[in-house]
């Protein structure tokens, strides 16, 4: 008993308790980075990443050419009436006009 205090630390050696405490320290500071590694992480996953995500659509749809138009299966329809019409035959044009309105 030194100093009238007696305890498990006074029974080790000075050596013993510095290497301790290290290894308490490390400990500790290998939880808070586990703990707050982890929080970073999530936080990564759920707020900038998805913008990254957002950003290169984006930028992909601007370097897009345009879609080309889907083909109108009505032109040769219409292309009939105008045929019928400079041909003179008026009736019959406004027929297939109306064939044409109708489709």
């Amino acid at each position: 008993m030194r100093n009238g205090v007696s305890g498990f630390s006074n029974r080790l050696p000075s050596g013993t308790l510095r290497a301790m405490k290290l290894l308490k320290f490390l400990i500790v500071l290998g939880l808070a980075a586990a703990i707050f590694g982890t929080a970073g992480y999530f936080a990564y996953l759920l707020y900038y990443k998805p913008a990254k995500v957002e950003q290169a659509q984006a930028k992909a749809a601007a370097e897009a050419p345009p879609p080309t138009p889907p083909p109108d299966y009505s032109i040769p329809a219409f292309e009939k009436a105008l045929a019928l019409q400079k041909a003179g035959k008026l009736i019959e044009a406004r027929d297939a006009m109306l064939n044409f309105i109708a489709q």
